[in-house]
């Protein structure tokens, strides 16, 4: 089966977060195929095959360090498929996309449709390029997937084989990072967008809470609303501490392997069908993500609104429906809810569940607007409630630096401009770097230093 491009929480931006991943997720996978047949063989499975909807252009797939084919779409829908190893990219005609396997076993495992999620997590497997048009060329590969089951059966593979982690050149199981990570210190813990964006959210997070702290301490008109921030920034850093720790790469990879792992054993567990993921009925704490570690940092972030709620609640009791530090602070409350409902609903177990199995997660602010809005580059953007969480979430902590930056100008002798001015920039950065790791095309990788091997 051919990559299929899907969403992950980038955070991201999305980067994504969280995170996008290919692929279907499973706890089981094929012994070897490159020993029973060769990649070869396989791409003259689908030279010849035809699909209409199959995106027109040259694909250059890469199977391990030797194996080079060439897969171009014509304008009838049919590909023709050629070896390209012996030719450098400069004699290649105009790329549509590239798919770059780090094994034979890799390839194989894709084309059966049983390739565990972790693989692309950690880089196994990459698309460059036009990542619609990718997905587009899936039933060109159906011949191959026939030809490999039926093989398989001939020879008595089981399909059902349980997964050979050591195979994948994945870790069996999960490690402490610093038994997995060969890099330097720098590049483990700062490596890549969602590690490097955590962290400058957590340091914008940490000085918020610094500067809410000291003018509680001063007193003044403005105290009570002081300790509500600080109360609320306290919350913040318990989220992004949650975030931190699933940002490793291992650590996602674990996540999703083990709700994958839940799936199938749900799924074994009843002889009936169960309904996909996201529609079926989940108990509150699942469906506040309280069963995973995103999870639980996206409702502690969504929680860091409370100390908020009751001071409002308190501004309007004290002043009546007139109290303007209580309308102040509810359509404060009332802009940045929103984000943070779409992060906690992406990150709520179907959603999770249904990441892992190769799904896209919750997309309800893609199907609300699809009617008025339903362009490619509205579903590429804010196609999951991952993605449009962290763009919304964004685009207002932009504004907000918008708004900062100048009283560098007006304001320069005051210690609480330059406060201000490092916590907003820090966190709208970090901010960027998650949904930026949103994006399948920049998975474990980092705008400062490249892609990590």
């Amino acid at each position: 089966r051919h990559p299929i491009v899907v969403q992950t929480p980038t955070p991201i931006g999305s980067t994504c977060v969280l995170t996008e991943m290919g692929g279907v997720c499973s706890s089981r996978v094929q012994p070897p195929a490159a020993r029973q047949m060769t990649v070869p063989e396989a791409f003259a499975h689908v030279d010849g095959a035809r699909a209409e909807r199959a995106s027109r252009g040259a694909y250059l797939f890469e199977v391990g360090k030797d194996e080079r084919f060439l897969l171009i779409v014509e304008e009838s829908g049919v590909a023709r498929v050629r070896d390209v190893r012996r030719q450098g990219k400069q004699e290649l005609p105009a790329l549509t996309s590239t798919i770059a396997y780090k094994s034979s076993a890799i390839f194989f495992a894709e084309a059966r449709g049983t390739l565990p999620v972790v693989a692309y997590l950690t880089g196994q497997v990459r698309v460059s390029g036009n990542l619609k048009a990718a997905e587009s060329l899936e039933p060109l590969f159906l011949p191959l997937t026939a030809a490999l089951k039926e093989r398989d059966a001939s020879i008595g593979v089981d399909e059902d084989a349980p997964m050979d982690a050591d195979m994948l050149g994945l870790p069996a199981v999960a490690v402490p990072w610093h038994a997995v990570h060969t890099r330097a210190w720098w590049a483990s813990h700062w490596g890549t967008d969602m590690l490097q964006g955590t962290w400058f959210t957590l340091i914008g997070t940490f000085l918020w809470l610094v500067e809410t702290l000291i003018l509680g301490a001063q007193g003044g008109p403005e105290q009570a609303i002081a300790w509500a921030q600080a109360a609320s920034a306290i919350l913040f850093l318990v989220s992004f501490g949650f975030i931190a720790e699933i940002a490793y790469p291992q650590a996602m990879a674990s996540m999703l392997t083990e709700q994958a792992r839940r799936e199938l054993t749900a799924k074994e567990a009843t002889s009936a069908l169960l309904p996909p993921p996201l529609e079926r009925s989940w108990a509150w704490r699942e469906r506040l993500g309280l069963t995973n570690t995103i999870g639980r940092g996206m409702s502690c972030m969504f929680a860091a609104f409370l100390p908020f709620v009751v001071l409002a609640a308190l501004a309007f009791a004290e002043a009546g429906v007139g109290s303007g530090v209580g309308w102040g602070i509810t359509v404060a409350m009332a802009i940045f809810l929103p984000p943070m409902a779409l992060l906690v609903l992406s990150a709520s177990e179907a959603s999770i569940r249904d990441m892992a199995g190769g799904g896209q997660g919750s997309r309800l602010f893609y199907h609300t607007l699809q009617g008025c809005c339903g362009s490619e580059g509205f579903e590429k953007h804010l196609g999951t409630d991952s993605k449009a969480g962290l763009w919304l979430f964004f685009a207002l902590m932009v504004l907000v630096q918008l708004l900062v930056t100048p009283t560098l100008f007006l304001s320069p002798r005051l210690w609480k401009t330059y406060m201000e001015f490092a916590e907003v920039t820090f966190f709208t950065v970090g901010l960027g770097l998650q949904l930026r790791a949103n994006y399948p095309e920049y998975a474990n990788e980092s705008l400062f230093f490249g892609r990590l091997e």
